[in-house]
């Protein structure tokens, strides 16, 4: 199976991410700007309404992610397997982390009154924020192996980003935490990526078509069962369940059709 990498993943534009959220971490801590940012941020809904950034925030969603990777499927196994590798690391890392730090979230440390929450108001283990963790899993993956890297690396980190600040929005997570998402979900993504290009075996048909059934099954839940307790983002959870089980079987398809010979199969 032909592997296509064009950028590596410590070049100097794809190592900024990470150090630019560490810098704004530092800086957070040394001012104790923590709450302060939070409750400026948290306002955000009150000039752009609540649905805006429930749907902003799903992307974030570990379920919303991985069906994502169905649009690789068949066409770039090279990103299939790094988002694999990179998940499955993310994965094992945050909660674990949650559970050893046990931060409290803004629903358990400040008055109702103080702030806005959108959808359940989650009260522990907010450090690191997971939807962020996974959406900059997904960002680093992509801007380490798309070949526009201007435009797409623009769009994939500003879209990562607003996933970021939609925690914030939606009250549920501190600027500290979105920060620590962002690195580890970035450094996930260099491993998974480093990982993949050494693990041709993850690139072959027979892996790439299981996970591609394994992911359309996930849509087809993500379509008909799922809650991710936002009742505002409904519609935009079926048009990318739909969307993304339209990309997964026509690249099965496509995948399934080649010939064993093919080098590309």
């Amino acid at each position: 199976m032909h592997t296509r990498f064009t950028r590596p993943w410590y070049s100097a534009t794809t190592t900024a991410v990470p150090v630019v959220a560490l810098l704004a971490l530092v800086v957070i801590y040394a001012t104790h700007s923590n709450q302060a940012i939070f409750l400026t941020v948290n306002r955000l809904s009150s000039f752009t309404g609540d649905a805006l950034w429930a749907n902003a925030t799903i992307i974030g969603d570990a379920l919303v992610a991985a069906v994502f990777t169905l649009c690789f499927v068949g066409r770039r196994p090279d990103i299939v397997c790094s988002i694999f590798i990179a998940g499955l690391l993310a994965a094992s890392m945050v909660p674990g982390i949650k559970e050893m730090l046990d931060v409290p979230r803004p629903p358990f440390v400040l008055a109702p009154e103080l702030f806005h929450v959108i959808g359940p108001p989650h009260k522990t283990d907010a450090f690191p924020s997971g939807h962020t963790t996974t959406a900059f899993v997904v960002a680093g993956v992509l801007t380490m192996h798309l070949e526009n890297r201007i435009v797409a690396t623009t769009l994939v980190i500003t879209a990562a980003c607003i996933v970021g600040l939609s925690r914030l929005v939606v009250g549920v997570h501190w600027p500290a935490d979105v920060c620590a998402g962002a690195i580890i979900g970035w450094l996930c993504a260099a491993v998974g990526t480093h990982f993949a290009q050494r693990w041709a075996w993850g690139q072959r048909r027979l892996f790439q078509t299981l996970l591609g059934f394994i992911l359309i099954a996930a849509a087809f839940y993500l379509l008909t069962g799922y809650r991710n307790g936002y009742d505002q983002t409904i519609w935009l959870q079926r048009i990318i369940a739909i969307a993304t089980i339209i990309a997964g079987s026509t690249g099965l398809y496509r995948m399934m059709k080649r010939s064993p010979s093919n080098p590309a199969a």
